[in-house]
């Protein structure tokens, strides 16, 4: 670590007790690095846990990464495709979790984990993570749950087989969470520090596929298209951009985020809501904002309904995106399906005012 700075992120006692508890493990054990599910993981948390599956490997460690929901996101894709990431899903848990001795999270806390167990280990970087009793809670005010990954498994003197692969990977989860460092109010040296040092590591030609160039469908232009079909000055109303993708597939859920991403780049847009109707059985919502006056989470539950479960409603892996699911009763679901395109559209109007 730089000696420019004034304290440390990761202590000498946090390190002596994360090398305990993986020193504790019976050789007969695996350890279980556990995701979060809702949403889906992104690549701070992909890279995350590949770091630590990929340490653990060159210590003679089995591991395994558990995830949970359905992963449509590009870039997500991307992540898993181009690093070989195999994930594990709940059932596979179910089957074999007695092969476990230690379970580590990883950019998630418990109420959002992608299996249901109890962790001995958390890495995160959302503040309002509850701190669990017996635990070792690392959690830590930093832009990116990869920068706290990066700076224990340096502190430790990790050694990997493929260094610019982990490199890369990291760079990309600080790089995606952090806007590339633009978000001022969230990155802090440790990240600054922890994306300079990486960035000398990576393999280019990956990092700027996996942040800037991976592919994306014509499903996804298709959607794009319907957001951006209507009067402009009536999509964007001051500082707020309200976009409806119209009607999609389970499978292209994550284009409504990645759209409303892009929308936010747009001069003087605080806010973006975007919207689609998926197969006609609910709403899928996705709010993104880079203003810190605005609890995201209280305004998906005062926007999308009160009674919305907290299942149904999201503050997102990443503070300034939420979202919500906004079920279908049977007589809209009928209607929906009835519908011709052109009504279909009336309806989504509807929806959008």
């Amino acid at each position: 670590m730089p000696e420019k700075l004034q304290k440390q992120l990761i202590s000498d006692d946090e390190v002596r007790q994360v090398l305990e508890k993986i020193n504790s493990l019976p050789k007969d054990k695996r350890v279980a690095l556990v995701v979060h599910k809702n949403p889906p993981p992104d690549p701070d948390a992909l890279a995350s846990a590949l770091a630590w599956q990929m340490a653990l490997d060159d210590r003679g460690i089995k591991s395994d990464i558990f995830s949970g929901g359905a992963i449509s996101h590009p870039q997500n894709i991307a992540m898993i495709n181009c690093l070989k990431i195999e994930l594990r899903d709940e059932k596979y848990w179910e089957r074999n979790s007695n092969n476990y001795g230690l379970v580590i999270f990883c950019d998630t806390c418990h109420n959002n984990a992608a299996i249901n167990v109890r962790p001995d280990i958390i890495f995160d970087h959302h503040m309002n993570s509850p701190i669990i009793d017996g635990c070792l809670n690392l959690i830590k005010k930093v832009g990116a749950n990869s920068t706290i990954v990066y700076h224990l498994l340096k502190k430790i003197g990790a050694e990997f087989s493929h260094p610019s692969l982990i490199a890369t990977a990291l760079a990309v989860g600080i790089d995606t969470d952090t806007k590339s460092l633009a978000k001022v109010d969230e990155v802090t040296e440790f990240d600054l520090s922890a994306h300079r040092e990486l960035l000398s590591l990576v393999d280019y030609a990956l990092f700027k596929h996996l942040t800037e160039r991976f592919e994306v469908t014509r499903g996804f232009f298709k959607c794009l298209k319907m957001a951006l079909s209507e009067n402009i000055d009536a999509i964007f109303v001051g500082s707020m951009a309200v976009l409806g993708v119209g009607e999609i597939k389970q499978s292209q859920i994550d284009y409504i985020p990645l759209i409303a991403d892009m929308v936010l780049r747009t001069e003087q847009v605080r806010l973006v809501v975007g919207i689609g109707i998926v197969e006609g059985q609910f709403i899928k919502a996705s709010v993104r904002t880079d203003l810190e006056s605005i609890q995201i989470d209280q305004f998906c539950k005062e926007v999308f309904g009160a009674e919305t479960s907290s299942e149904l409603v999201s503050t997102g892996a990443r503070p300034g995106s939420g979202g919500a699911k906004v079920l279908f009763s049977a007589s809209e679901q009928r209607e929906w399906t009835c519908a011709m395109p052109e009504e279909k559209q009336v309806l989504l109007n509807i929806k959008l005012r």
